[in-house]
């Protein structure tokens, strides 16, 4: 099992950097950390985490380069990898900043046809970043239908999977996905661990211009979110 993690190699992600290794870890996989840039000597630091969790992890560092930016030379190396679950780091932006610099990661999470676990940078999430342990007592699943609702479950259940963690309590909460506040709100009220969510990636020109409600959720829930993407051959005809 492979467990993918980008990475610009400037540390800011290193929330994401533990998630990606912790799950690595619990499921006895290689964690791949991705790199869209030319050779260079600097490494992730999951030699570091080996010796402060004492367990084992079998891990690789590929620089990868083939387009002009660092988000379709990701999805390029993802797309041939084809990992089990890809970890990124996003700086959750908000407000006025949002509109003018766009996540990476959010970019790359639209573009790839498996789960991606989005840990915002400085986030604890639910790695204990001194042993590793996983908890994942809690998930919410906010579904505009029935099937995005099913969908999002079936990913929540194959990431505790993953992480070997305890069957958690997963709560689907169905409310409109165009009202990012009522979902963050949702996530509150249970304390929840992880969101998840489907993603049908820019819905309109309002969403150009704010962020996907995706990643208005991510920006203000203080929480990891799961993004599911939808193929185009699954979505429903309008």
């Amino acid at each position: 099992m492979i467990i993918a993690h980008a990475t610009d190699l400037t540390g800011d992600d290193e929330a994401a950097h533990v998630h990606a290794a912790a799950l690595a870890m619990a499921s006895q996989g290689q964690l791949v950390s991705l790199y869209a840039g030319p050779p260079t000597d600097e490494r992730p630091p999951t030699a570091a985490l080996i010796g402060r969790w004492q367990k084992p992890i079998q891990r690789v560092f590929r620089c990868v380069q083939c387009c002009d930016g660092a988000a379709d030379t990701v999805i390029d190396a993802v797309v041939r990898l084809s990992p089990a679950v890809l970890v990124l780091g996003t700086h959750a932006r908000r407000g006025i900043s949002a509109l003018f610099h766009e996540s990476v990661g959010e970019a790359i999470a639209r573009n790839v046809c498996m789960p991606t676990l989005m840990v915002p940078n400085g986030l604890r999430g639910f790695v204990d970043p001194e042993t590793g342990a996983i908890e994942l007592p809690r998930i919410i699943v906010p579904a505009g239908t029935p099937e995005d609702g099913e969908r999002g479950v079936a990913a929540a259940r194959v990431l505790t999977g993953i992480a070997g963690t305890v069957e958690p309590f997963i709560e689907v909460v169905h409310l409109p996905t165009s009202d990012p506040d009522a979902i963050v709100h949702a996530a509150a009220r249970i304390e929840a661990s992880l969101i998840v969510m489907t993603t049908h990636g820019h819905d309109g020109v309002g969403d150009v211009m704010r962020g996907s409600r995706t990643e208005r959720v991510l920006r203000h829930a203080g929480r990891p979110v799961l993004v599911v993407p939808v193929r185009s051959t699954e979505r429903t005809p309008s």
